[in-house]
């Protein structure tokens, strides 16, 4: 059995989301409006629209104070659009890349950052950043670490090859 899932929730964390719920706050306690419905829902719907209307990136909306989290492993595939994953759907290179603008400035090409410290790729998606790891397979932690450094570094060349980049976070 199916459970139903709050049809806002990609907006709940986002900077858009507080914004139109403190609007809507300070307007109901002046008694400027009532609202008889869920505010969730209001404020969900809300944002639906302005992103619908001006687009998911003309706003920006990520929040840093939390991240998606997966393994290489849950890469699907890697395509001229984005990565498909299997736990968090889709990262869309376009939107990630315009979010990094906004936030970062730069090329406009910039989808994310990469570690080669810890072996993990931020990707700006919104409303949380999801962060991919490339973990050691081996128990020889030595060569282990060295096949997951070139795992990662094939994985960098295929977003360059695709004519995006990464911020080198390390």
């Amino acid at each position: 059995m199916k459970m139903n899932t709050f049809p806002y929730e990609k907006y709940r964390d986002g900077k858009l989301w507080k914004v139109i719920e403190k609007s809507l706050n300070d307007l109901k306690e002046n008694q400027d409006i009532d609202i008889t419905t869920e505010q969730d829902y209001v404020v969900g719907y809300l944002c639906k629209k302005v992103h619908d209307e001006f687009g998911e990136a003309s706003f920006c909306n990520i929040s840093f104070n939390r991240y998606d989290c997966c393994t290489e492993n849950d890469i699907i595939e890697v395509a001229s659009q984005g990565i498909t994953l299997k736990t968090y759907g889709f990262i869309d290179f376009k939107e990630c890349a315009a979010n990094f603008y906004q936030i970062e400035g730069g090329s406009g090409n910039c989808v994310g950052g990469r570690d080669i410290t810890d072996l993990s790729f931020t990707f700006y998606t919104s409303p949380r950043p999801i962060k991919i790891l490339f973990l050691k397979k081996h128990r020889f932690l030595v060569l282990s670490n060295k096949k997951a450094r070139k795992r990662f570094m094939s994985f960098q060349k295929q977003i360059v090859d695709l004519g995006y980049t990464t911020w080198d976070l390390s």
